[in-house]
């Protein structure tokens, strides 16, 4: 009995370290899906572009640690309200449009939305010069590690139905090979406890 309790508590201890492997990847497939990845990118796109613009302008340590910081937070926050919540909400308005007067309106005043950024982007290139080179240097970072990780993003729909279907069938495979290894368990416990 203490041999297949040892047993159990082992499969157990396996089973509990690959759910544990697997959770990287699962947290970065969270992340991905909910575009936190790609602001975490350009933020980290805008902090080596700031180092590297002011490095190259042999600036002082406390201005090099300033325009990295500066930098980092501005390319991320700019990417987010435009992307994040402007074109969400423009998005989720023009669902709900239904006339072509509707729409007219709703893309006369998006576009009237936009007017007062002509003065405020000078202010933040004043501010953070380098925001711009971090953004790209950030996408590319970001598309860079979708490529790498060979996200669903650069397959074809019918690579993906394979995958799923793959995906099905190997969960269903699993769990049939963890159905039958419960079963051969139970039938040795029973052939030990006839033999006592």
């Amino acid at each position: 009995n203490n041999n297949n309790n040892n047993n159990n508590n082992n499969n157990n201890n396996t089973l509990i370290l690959s759910n544990f492997k697997n959770l990287p990847n699962e947290a970065i497939k969270k992340l991905e899906e909910a575009g936190i990845l790609m602001y975490l990118h350009t933020c980290a796109g805008g902090a080596i572009w700031g180092l590297i613009e002011s490095v190259r302008a042999q600036m002082t340590i406390n201005k090099i640690i300033g325009h990295v910081c500066k930098t980092a937070l501005i390319t991320s926050l700019v990417p987010i309200f435009f992307v994040g919540f402007c074109v969400t909400k423009y998005t989720t308005a023009r669902n709900k449009k239904n006339t072509t007067i509707e729409l007219w309106k709703l893309n006369f005043f998006s576009a009237l939305s936009l007017y007062p950024w002509i003065y405020i982007l000078p202010i933040i290139e004043r501010t953070v010069p380098f925001w711009l080179g971090g953004h790209i240097v950030g996408f590319s970072l970001f598309f860079t590690h979708l490529w790498w990780t060979d996200a669903d993003i650069f397959k074809s729909d019918a690579k993906l139905s394979a995958i799923d279907e793959f995906r099905i069938k190997r969960a269903k495979a699993i769990k049939q090979a963890q159905e039958k290894r419960k079963l051969h368990e139970q039938l040795q416990l029973q052939s030990q406890s006839q033999s006592q």
